[in-house]
């Protein structure tokens, strides 16, 4: 029966100052990823209702449609990065997060804001935490847990750096061209980062006992994990907390406004 083994980067040595590198650049990239593609829209609901007339419960669709479209192509995703492509699948999300970004920016009906978030659903799932966590892990067996820890606090500032840059880049630029900003971004920032931060795996002589064993591995362990109470009880978890929090990130601003509050 085979055995699981991989071929990763050194974390020791020179290796490990390069890695160091390379995290605080994924964290950059992770930072500039959740607030373009994520913590934006909320931003961008009431000009577009102004200007184009959508309705709320419209626009808010969109943005579940994507939701939904990112957890289901959360697994094929991990399946290409399991099988050594999380730099093509975290490069091609960037580019496909600046396309539909740019896309969104020439919107002037409620179609292709739906096809918009359709593209973003696929893009959140190729480049936010799922993703590059699994790249992490592979590339640094034995100090994942401390680089994914950096990533973690360093993206968890994206919404206080990117709610109020949206803000501004809305106040100056108009919604339509703060929409090409943040793709830029995108372009400038993530996509050189996940080109150059994120390693090859090394050809594997055992490719296909390596393939069959990583299977093996994953369903056993799947397994477990649905067999557990303790699994299901962290899903209904999760799920609550994710819900409570995003309908407080995509309506806090919008209450405030209805309420009567003002930016000053």
């Amino acid at each position: 029966m085979p055995t699981l083994t991989t071929t990763k980067r050194s974390d020791s040595g020179s290796g490990s100052g390069r890695g160091a590198i390379a995290t605080w650049a994924l964290a950059i990239a992770q930072l500039v990823s959740w607030g373009s593609i994520y913590y934006a829209f909320s931003l961008f609901v009431v000009p577009m209702e102004g200007a184009m007339g959508w309705s709320r419960t419209a626009t808010n669709a969109a943005l579940s449609v994507g939701l939904l479209i990112s957890g289901l192509a959360a697994y094929p995703v991990g399946k290409w990065i399991d099988h050594g492509h999380g730099r093509r699948v975290m490069v091609c999300g960037t580019m496909l997060a600046a396309a539909m970004l740019a896309l969104w920016s020439q919107a002037h009906s409620l179609v292709t804001l739906f096809v918009v978030w359709i593209g973003l659903g696929v893009a959140m799932a190729a480049t936010l935490y799922d993703p590059v966590f699994a790249v992490i892990t592979r590339d640094f067996p034995s100090s994942f847990r401390t680089k994914i820890t950096l990533v973690t606090l360093v993206a968890g500032f994206a919404s206080t750096v990117f709610i109020p840059l949206t803000q501004v880049l809305v106040d100056r630029l108009q919604w339509r061209d703060a929409l090409l900003a943040l793709a830029g971004f995108n372009l400038a920032i993530c996509l050189p980062i996940h080109i150059f931060a994120i390693g090859r795996d090394a050809p594997r002589e055992d490719d296909r006992d390596y393939k069959a064993a990583l299977k093996a591995t994953n369903a056993a362990a799947a397994g477990r994990a649905l067999r557990t109470p303790t699994f299901w009880a962290l899903a209904v978890c999760f799920t609550a907390y994710y819900a409570t929090f995003a309908a407080l990130t995509f309506h806090l601003d919008r209450s405030w406004r209805n309420g009567g509050c003002r930016r000053h």
